[in-house]
């Protein structure tokens, strides 16, 4: 639709390609690392959902999680964690190991995994292998 003494704004995209090398970085702010990221939902023994929030991943192995979490995860709650790795999403059941306050608002919370099924277990393993080798290349 064309308004009465306007004119419809046209424009053209230019096709180019650009390299690694001559691409600019323009972002005001660090990208960060997806891949460290988990989201976690916290249940009573009911399973009603009580809070919930995103995980950064310290470490990772197939029996349970180091996360770094600005929320407190109570021992007696229930932690689920949603991973994703491309169209693959699965969600953990876990339990609390330990807890320990980093510093204010920053918490290190030890998560072991509970019972795994095999699409689980392929997720997970896909995740840890992707976190140890970016983990390899940025040390």
């Amino acid at each position: 639709m064309v308004m009465a003494g306007v004119q419809p704004h046209s424009y053209t995209r230019k096709k180019t390609a650009t390299t690694g090398a001559d691409m600019k970085e323009r972002r005001h702010f660090s990208r960060i690392d997806s891949l460290n990221l988990v989201h976690v939902t916290c249940h009573d023994h009911t399973g009603k959902a009580l809070k919930q929030g995103i995980g950064r991943t310290i470490n990772v192995s197939e029996e349970g999680i180091l996360l770094e979490t600005h929320f407190e995860i109570d021992p007696d709650e229930r932690p689920a964690l949603s991973i994703g790795l491309e169209e693959e999403l699965v969600d953990i059941q876990t339990r609390v190991i330990h807890l320990h306050l980093e510093e204010k608002n920053k918490f290190l919370t030890g998560l072991s995994f509970a019972e795994l099924d095999e699409k689980t277990l392929t997720v997970l393993k896909k995740f840890i292998k992707l976190f140890n080798e970016h983990h390899k290349t940025s040390a």
